[in-house]
């Protein structure tokens, strides 16, 4: 037939995320926005899952929590919230880690409410496990 796809082609195994300069993404958790491009750097806020960002420029590549990824250096864009749901503001500029950055649209794809219950159960599930 020629509906031949192939799930399986994605490697879940190894997840490298496309993050390149100009590219708007989405915090696909609970991300911390950081000083600079390291887990010791200050953390300047927690950018809530669903918060758009537009990355300015790549940093070291690291992997962690078995993702391959880059620190990028991010403009946060408007309607940003805090993981205490308190308003960032537009053009706050920080580190994250590349890792938790989605594309947009996959997400505007998928979004029905079951997705957003399951998101919700790992957000606190991570926040429990801190």
């Amino acid at each position: 037939g020629t509906c031949d796809y192939d799930g399986s082609k994605k490697t879940v195994s190894s997840p490298t995320t496309n993050v390149s300069p100009n590219k708007t993404m989405t915090v696909s958790e609970n991300l911390k926005l950081r000083s600079g491009e390291a887990i010791t750097s200050d953390v300047l806020t927690v950018m809530s899952a669903g918060t758009k960002v537009k990355i300015l420029e790549l940093g070291k590549a690291e992997n962690i929590d078995g993702i391959n990824s880059n620190w990028v250096k991010v403009e946060v864009l408007s309607g940003a919230k805090d993981r205490d749901g308190r308003a960032i503001r537009a053009g706050t500029v920080g580190w994250c880690y590349g890792g938790y950055l989605a594309e947009i649209t996959e997400t505007n794809k998928f979004e029905s409410t079951d997705t957003k219950e399951i998101s919700d159960i790992k957000i606190e599930e991570a926040l429990n496990k801190k």
